[in-house]
């Protein structure tokens, strides 16, 4: 494995990093400003699960390590279409993630759920971390994408 891979996957691992210190960092600053209180915190935090922020952060991870270091294979001149690659990697492996999360954290759940019902919160879960994740992802991306170009 040659260093310029693990330097792909390293950079996509910060950009990681970055958007996720982002979406705690939004999800911090709504629950201060809708409750004037940052007591609620622990409610929103036990409401999604500690287990499942752990798996979902764990999963991301590793699959934007190995995205990463496949990307850092292809080389792209235009700085455009590098973001458009980046921003389309990370949305998959925000949404990939999410989805595998959500499904393990239905797997271990101790309510039984018609297929209706599961085929919902698994929509839910996925619609919810697309909207939340739109921004730090784009961050991330045009950064990621900067840092690919770069010899």
């Amino acid at each position: 494995m040659s260093t310029n891979e693990n330097l792909g996957g390293i950079y996509a691992l910060k950009a990681l990093f970055l958007a996720e210190f982002i979406i705690a960092f939004l999800i911090t600053s709504f629950v201060a400003l809708a409750t004037h209180s940052f007591i609620y915190l622990d409610t929103v935090f036990n409401g999604i699960g500690i287990l499942n922020i752990a798996t979902f952060v764990v999963l991301s991870a590793i699959l934007a390590y190995l995205v990463g270091k496949q990307a850092k294979k292809i080389r792209i001149e235009k700085t455009g279409k590098r973001i458009l690659i980046s921003f389309t990697a990370a949305l998959f492996i925000t949404l990939l993630a999410t989805l595998l999360t959500s499904v393990l954290a239905l797997i271990f759940s101790q309510t039984p759920h018609s297929f209706a019902q599961t085929l919902q919160l698994l929509a839910r879960n996925i619609l919810w971390m697309a909207v939340l994740s739109i921004f730090p992802l784009t961050v991330a991306s045009i950064w990621f994408a900067y840092k690919l170009g770069r010899k």
